[in-house]
């Protein structure tokens, strides 16, 4: 007897196979055994307004996009104390953002990306961290365009532009 996983019901099997022969019982429960199982996600705080300022970013009106590049900016002023993790994560979205494929996204996110580095190297921030350096940077930028040598042209293309806007 041969199921196909993908067109299998779990709930509408069990109801089905609750008074079958113990042999059909015993391939139903393996072949549910074999089913993949859903990953769960971690529940994380997420800043909307965060996630709307990187959204807007991408956005093709200028004054959007650059209304977004200044909220992100006052984020990481010289006064806002930043831990290295944080001003990490930015980085890196900022520079997935540069990969983007849509419109007016390497716009927006190159201006935001040039003006967050002004602030977080600017010389009244004492850097949180010794280990966040420009060498840190440049680490980041090539691991999150990396993009490997199995990806096909279409996916590539975004991903090479981002890197030459930065060099």
């Amino acid at each position: 007897m041969h199921v196909n996983p993908k067109s299998y019901s779990v709930p509408s099997k069990l109801a089905q196979i609750k008074d079958s022969n113990p042999e059909v019982v015993y391939l139903n429960l393996k072949l549910i055994a074999a089913m993949p199982k859903k990953r769960s996600r971690e529940h994380t705080n997420v800043d909307v307004q965060l996630v709307e300022i990187y959204e807007d970013l991408s956005n093709e009106n200028n004054e959007i996009r650059l209304k977004a590049a200044q909220k992100l900016v006052s984020r990481f002023t010289p006064e806002q104390n930043h831990s290295e993790e944080q001003i990490e994560k930015a980085l890196k979205r900022l520079f997935r953002g540069l990969c983007s494929s849509r419109k007016a996204a390497r716009i927006g996110f190159s201006v935001a990306l040039t003006e967050v580095l002004a602030q977080v190297f600017s010389p009244s921030r004492k850097l949180p961290s010794p280990n966040l350096d420009v060498s840190k940077v440049i680490e980041i930028l090539e691991t999150q365009s990396d993009i490997g040598g199995s990806a096909s042209g279409q996916v590539s293309n975004p991903c090479e532009i981002g890197n030459f806007t930065l060099m």
